[in-house]
């Protein structure tokens, strides 16, 4: 079981595209289709390279990539819109073929022919992230990890990561506070399970 406002290994697939945070994000991505995409890590896939895997899986196998965003969802705090490419085998069927960090079997995926990858040598569209407007926290967490992606986007990291190391600190003090609150409200009854 999880907390409902809180899921202390982080984001995770959204368990709807009705959830309030998600459905804003959805419409922020001026989009209609969200659909869910089974998990299916091909070998010599890499964690979070999923433009190279599905290129070189389209290449060696056929098929073709399908561009868009990946939903991430902190529930009550944040939704996360990933830009993600996803592969569509020969025979039409569509997975995701990258390894994830975490025991999920499908993602919600968002195809965006308006979101294309670039190819080789070129990064990833930047995040989109929905917090939730009532949490001054929900802030704070989605100020963090956006300069933590500037940080890794711009690579411009101290030998020794200093400054990551401190936005990764923060983030983690920022969770935690977050978590033992959850749990206070758990043990008085205040927080339900989902």
């Amino acid at each position: 079981m999880s907390f409902d406002a809180l899921d202390l290994y982080g984001p995770t697939p959204p368990t709807s595209p009705d959830r309030p945070l998600v459905k804003r994000l959805i419409r922020r991505l001026g989009v209609q289709e969200a659909t869910y995409v089974v998990i299916s890590p091909e070998a010599g896939c890499i964690e979070g390279d999923c433009f190279n895997n599905v290129t070189k899986l389209v290449g060696r196998y056929g098929g073709a990539m399908i561009t868009g965003w990946c939903i991430w969802e902190l529930p009550k705090l944040f939704a996360r819109a990933e830009h993600h490419a996803i592969w569509q085998r020969p025979n039409g069927l569509c997975v995701d073929p990258t390894p994830k960090d975490g025991a999920f079997c499908k993602i919600l995926f968002i195809p965006d022919h308006n979101s294309p990858w670039d190819g080789p040598g070129h990064k990833a569209k930047r995040s989109i992230w929905q917090a939730n407007q009532e949490k001054k926290d929900a802030w704070e967490l989605v100020r963090l990890e956006t300069l933590r992606e500037d940080l890794l986007e711009k690579k411009s990291l101290s030998k020794d990561n200093t400054e990551l190391r401190k936005i990764d600190s923060k983030l983690a003090e920022v969770t935690k506070l977050l978590s033992d609150m959850d749990h206070l409200l758990y043990s008085k009854g205040l927080l339900k399970l989902r």
